[in-house]
């Protein structure tokens, strides 16, 4: 079935992805506390186009645009202080109302919004219009907001890794890196990385400025892009006091 096909191609691709580490490559500059970077990525409308029959009566993209699976992270982080929003958005099959077994599609979107203040984690989520869900708990010792969505880089020291020079995305020097010829993972994605010092715990947040995912077939299915990163010294960026639990 085409359907459990492409999820499995979706699984595949979260595994490579998932399975990358921090990527903490020693940088010339001073370690940063403050952060603030707006990430988004999309499949260009791959998984929309894998299903096979839509019905006539389930909703319909208007626009290719709108035929697209993905989403967005937007950090800001000082000291302590952060608060992480990520949305995520997809076309699923739903069987509730099937006509002759034809599954109708929806467009359905998750939003998570957490704040770290004061040693607590305010975490709230909703899908579509449905009331959001909240819950609070204490940071534990040295925690950071962890970001949920796919994005991870890896290390430079990993054997399969191989740089191949730089480039500048959203005004900011990244390093190019893709899996060597010999991996598994060959040809199976590239990046290029904001190189941040290894000891800075606000380069935990740091998501890549460029990323492709693409399938064995060699066609692309992920594509995610930075479009503003800045890191700076504590309260350069990021007033403490605009990071509320109320958000």
């Amino acid at each position: 079935m085409r359907i459990a096909m492409r999820l499995v191609g979706r699984a595949a691709c979260l595994m490579i992805t998932g399975a990358l580490s921090t990527f903490v490559a020693q940088a010339a500059d001073p370690c940063f506390v403050d952060i603030e970077q707006n990430y988004a990525w999309d499949d260009g409308g791959f998984h929309w186009t894998a299903y096979p029959d839509h019905c006539p009566q389930s909703p319909q993209p208007a626009s290719a645009a709108e035929r697209k699976w993905g989403g967005s992270v937007q950090i800001r982080a000082t000291g302590a202080d952060a608060i992480v929003i990520e949305e995520d958005y997809a076309w699923l099959p739903t069987r509730k109302g099937d006509i002759a077994g034809c599954p109708r599609f929806y467009r359905t979107v998750h939003r998570r919004t957490r704040i770290a203040k004061g040693g607590v984690l305010y975490d709230s989520k909703q899908t579509d219009d449905e009331t959001p869900h909240n819950t609070q708990r204490p940071l534990r010792d040295n925690e950071i907001i962890a970001v949920s969505n796919i994005q991870k880089v890896p290390k430079t020291e990993d054997a399969f890794v191989e740089t191949l020079g730089s480039n500048t995305i959203a005004g900011q020097s990244c390093t190019r890196i893709e899996p060597k010829q010999a991996s598994p993972a060959a040809g199976l994605w590239a990046m290029c990385v904001f190189v941040a010092p290894p000891n800075c715990k606000a380069a935990r947040y740091l998501q890549p400025m460029d990323l492709v995912v693409k399938g064995p077939d060699g066609q692309t299915v992920w594509h995610g892009r930075t479009s503003e990163l800045k890191v700076g010294a504590r309260g350069t960026l990021v007033s403490p006091d605009s990071i509320h639990p109320t958000g």
